[in-house]
């Protein structure tokens, strides 16, 4: 006579679940508001601070000049640093950013009808007194349309990266007719140690403590060839 076998009757829990066998129960996790010394976890540890990636002050601008007189002229990165100046006496200024770096140059120009004028912008080569990759860019204007040139430095050139204030080297070269404008996408940066540096050429009837513009060869408003659209703060 054949044994009866009695059949396995499965519980809800397990009911369809195949091999995976019974259910667990879930691991409990402290809660987050409870304190350390309650949470259980003897090899918890604080979290340290994080790094923090910069302290230094950063401040990324473009700066718009407009030519007043035709130019062919070196701009150093001391003119760069001039550009923002704060008045510690009537006649004394300082840069108000110890370092600076060019991300791009804008310029455009248009001839009168009938004629053409052109643009140039170099990057001069890097040498003891150079910062850029040498290359040159030029357009020309042609009856109403304007000549335009956009034109960021080498991202290996020195001028990509950050530049002293002080340093007298060459940053790029600009010929260009009167009428010219000209945007200058610039990243300025501060130093905490150390003295600001003096601009390169005294101020005249300055407030003290007020923040000017010059222009873009780092001349006072008598001398610049390069007018900043910003002409109330411009000294």
């Amino acid at each position: 006579m054949a044994a009866y076998v009695i059949p396995k009757i499965s519980s809800a829990k397990n009911k369809n679940r195949g091999n995976r066998g019974p259910r667990r129960t879930p691991r409990r996790r402290p809660v987050n508001n409870r304190p350390i010394d309650k949470l259980n976890a003897p090899n918890m540890l604080i979290p340290r601070p994080p790094q923090i990636p910069s302290y230094n002050i950063m401040h990324s601008v473009v700066l718009r000049f407009i030519v007043n007189t035709a130019v062919n002229q070196d701009i150093t990165v001391e003119n760069l640093c001039d550009t923002i100046l704060f008045a510690a006496s009537a006649t004394v200024g300082y840069d108000v950013f110890a370092f600076v770096k060019i991300r791009r140059i804008n310029m455009w120009c248009i001839g009168t009808l009938g004629s053409s004028e052109f643009l140039t912008l170099q990057y001069n080569a890097i040498s003891g007194t150079s910062l850029g990759d040498n290359k040159i860019h030029t357009a020309t204007s042609m009856g109403i349309e304007p000549a335009c040139i956009s034109a960021k430095p080498s991202v290996k050139s020195l001028i990509s990266n950050f530049q002293a204030a002080g340093s007298g080297d060459v940053a790029f070269n600009i010929d260009a007719p009167s009428g010219t404008v000209i945007d200058c996408h610039l990243t300025f940066m501060n130093e905490y140690s150390g003295s600001p540096t003096q601009a390169g050429s005294v101020l005249v009837g300055a407030t003290v403590g007020a923040t000017y513009l010059r222009g873009l060869d780092g001349l006072p408003a008598a001398t610049t060839k390069f007018t900043p659209v910003l002409g109330q703060d411009f000294i």
